[in-house]
């Protein structure tokens, strides 16, 4: 939209977030802070709900400016994007209060105020102290702790006398281990996160230049040069965990794993949410290896239950439970035969889901149960109150719709949700040759069973291409169709003819 990305921050906005905006151009008294005012008012009053733009266009213009003058219009939604931009600098320098520290730290100095440098570079210690935790945070706070300590010394201390020329090198040294250790975490995690990316899109990423500097380091002596400091054991997990993405072995999966475990009480929340993350990211990739169930759909199932249960999702960026986490737990221990312990799950943590995708997920959950008990219109009733323009699972959606027409013979309708999904995999999975393999196989053999194979010759050929396959969408499912199908035209002779209809 025209000259107005206001629109776009405001739709962003908590009610909290509405509340303090509000304060903020109260308290600063800004200039046309009314006519800011009545902009903000239009975009919030018609960006909750589905809107025309070029309508929209036109309140705000007129809020803007009611006499009609376009320049003045123009420098009032101007300067509405600007002040929006300059609370949301406010709002993080608030909240952040280590930030905060280090910019007064860099006031003092420049400002000369020895007396008042070293007050506050003893209080950030001491903050720093307090944390009873290790994450990659605090390796960078330290740092930056140690350069002011460092900076403070050389400027306003003599260097005189031999003591305290010591503690400027201790000083120094501890910047050094310091910068060493965040360097190093920083970008291992980086590098972590570029092969599994990598892998999910076919990126060749010994070509990307981070591969190469990592490649090129001793990390297993900078560690022994990390022995005895703080952070020598969160730099070594994450170097166990570089070599789990480049390895694969599952042995260190195990080695990491039990590294992970023992220390989970020396974490930031931050920390965990990270190594957590990790460990799912291996199991995952070990089941995608084969179609086979291996010990790595248990061991997925526990992970997720030890994450849910302990509310180890949590995160500096995240306070709530995650969709993914959430339908991961309740597929997985579905899929395990544990039931009950997945209906307990829906019940009781949907709450803990952002409130706007709360009953989505809730609904998205018992379709699925009903869909996997074969009680196919309990599944739909639940699958049509769900919302779809919130829903993040739209394939997983039309799966359990094709599947429910299909179990119940509504022929019609499970061809023209095939249809669906197939247009909702050429406009969301483009790119991702794997999932659109998976998902276009199950339609072109389910396909089969709907429109082709009416004779037990063709249906036993169909038969045995599905069984070759590896990489099919719930293969085991269409498979049993498949026997079930035969079974039919042995009997009978025939397949059922289309009814057509909807479940009630």
């Amino acid at each position: 939209m025209e000259n107005l990305s206001s629109v776009a921050i405001i739709k962003s906005f908590s009610k909290l977030d509405h509340k303090q905006f509000r304060s903020f151009l109260t308290f600063h008294k800004l200039r046309n802070t009314g006519k800011m005012y009545r902009i903000y008012k239009v975009i919030t009053r018609n960006t909750g709900k589905k809107y025309d733009e070029n309508l929209l266009l036109t309140q705000i213009k007129f809020a803007a400016s009611p006499e009609g003058n376009a320049n003045t219009a123009r420098q009032n939604i101007a300067m509405l994007g600007k002040v929006l931009k300059e609370f949301l600098s406010l709002k993080k320098y608030e909240e952040d209060l280590f930030m905060h520290d280090i910019f007064t730290a860099q006031q003092l100095m420049h400002r000369n105020l020895s007396a008042q440098l070293a007050d506050h570079i003893e209080n950030m210690e001491k903050k720093l102290k307090d944390k009873n935790y290790i994450d990659v945070g605090k390796a960078n706070e330290d740092y930056w702790v140690n350069i002011h300590k460092y900076n403070y010394l050389r400027k306003f201390q003599p260097l005189e006398k031999e003591k305290t020329l010591e503690t400027e090198n201790g000083v120094l040294e501890n910047i050094s281990v310091n910068f060493l250790s965040y360097f190093l975490l920083e970008m291992m995690s980086y590098y972590n996160n570029l092969i599994i990316q990598s892998e999910n899109v076919k990126y060749n990423f010994e070509k990307n230049k981070l591969y190469k500097i990592v490649n090129l380091l001793d990390i297993e002596k900078m560690l022994k040069v990390l022995e005895g400091t703080e952070y020598h054991l969160i730099v070594s997990l994450y170097y166990l965990a570089t070599k789990l993405v480049t390895g694969k072995a599952s042995d260190d999966y195990f080695r990491y794993k039990k590294q992970v475990y023992s220390n989970l009480t020396k974490f930031s929340q931050q920390e965990r949410s990270y190594h957590f993350t990790n460990l799912l990211n291996y199991c995952t990739y070990k089941i995608n290896l084969s179609s086979a169930k291996n010990e790595f759909f248990d061991e997925l199932v526990e992970l997720q239950k030890t994450i849910l249960f302990n509310k180890y999702y949590i995160s500096k960026t995240n306070v709530n439970l995650t969709h993914e986490m959430f339908w991961s737990v309740v597929i997985g221990l579905i899929r395990n035969g544990k039931k009950n312990e997945a209906l307990k799950v829906i019940n009781e943590y949907k709450d803990e889901l952002p409130e706007y995708l709360s009953e989505c997920m809730y609904n998205m959950g018992l379709a699925y149960l009903a869909n996997v008990e074969s009680r196919s219109k309990d599944s739909i009733n639940y699958l049509i109150r769900v919302s779809l323009e919130y829903l993040p699972y739209k394939l997983d959606f039309n799966l359990m719709m094709i599947k429910n027409f299909y179990e119940l013979q509504y022929k019609i309708e499970a061809i023209q949700t095939i249809e669906i999904h197939e247009k909702t995999l050429e406009l969301n999975c483009a790119g991702n040759e794997l999932l659109m393999e998976r998902h276009t196989n199950f339609a072109k053999y389910l396909k089969h069973l709907l429109y082709k194979y009416q004779k037990l010759d063709a249906l036993k050929e169909g038969f045995a291409e599905l069984k070759k396959l590896k990489n099919v969408v719930e293969r085991e499912w269409l498979i049993r169709q498949y026997e079930i199908q035969m079974q039919t035209v042995k009997k009978k002779g025939y397949v059922s003819p289309t009814r057509i209809g909807i479940a009630n």
